[in-house]
């Protein structure tokens, strides 16, 4: 597929924009226990969801390339869509079973690479975690890869 390919580099382009972005921006976020980062293997991030940047702040200040399951209203949207496919995200249907989309993520973790997920399913409004949906824990149940929690905090200040 030509998006493996692709993938790699463009990623590496967005990465850079991002984490200049986050230096000029932001001041550079406060980022704690990357040393609990697995350096190789497939590993599952979760994290919790404040605002729409957060998936592009988590690949900012990940020390490994992340694949990113993501809403598929993005992926609706044209110039959206095509970011997203260049940072090799894949959309999934957040209130159906996905089935194409939960293969594809043990697909990823089984390669050995990161797959991150959002596992409330949607962005909190209200700044308070809410209950998550099973799907991050059943991926780790399914490939026996470890789960890296990820709290975000601070975000909603960026718009």
């Amino acid at each position: 597929m030509i998006w493996r390919r692709i993938v790699p580099i463009s990623y590496g382009a967005v990465v850079a924009f991002i984490r200049i972005c986050l230096v000029l921006y932001v001041k550079g976020p406060t980022v704690i226990g990357k040393d609990n980062v697995p350096r190789k293997g497939g590993v599952i991030f979760v994290a919790n969801h404040l605002n729409n940047a957060d998936p592009c702040i988590l690949p900012g200040v990940s020390p490994r390339r992340l694949n990113i399951m993501a809403k598929k209203e993005w992926f609706k949207l044209p110039p959206f869509a095509l970011l997203f496919r260049l940072v090799g995200a894949f959309p999934v249907d957040r209130f159906g079973a996905d089935r194409g989309a939960l293969r594809e993520a043990i697909a990823i973790v089984n390669r050995g690479e990161p797959l991150l997920m959002f596992p409330e399913g949607t962005r909190s409004k209200d700044r308070v975690l809410h209950q998550g949906f099973a799907g991050a824990a059943a991926r780790a149940e399914d490939t026996g890869a470890g789960v890296v929690a990820i709290a975000m905090t601070g975000g909603v200040a960026i718009r």
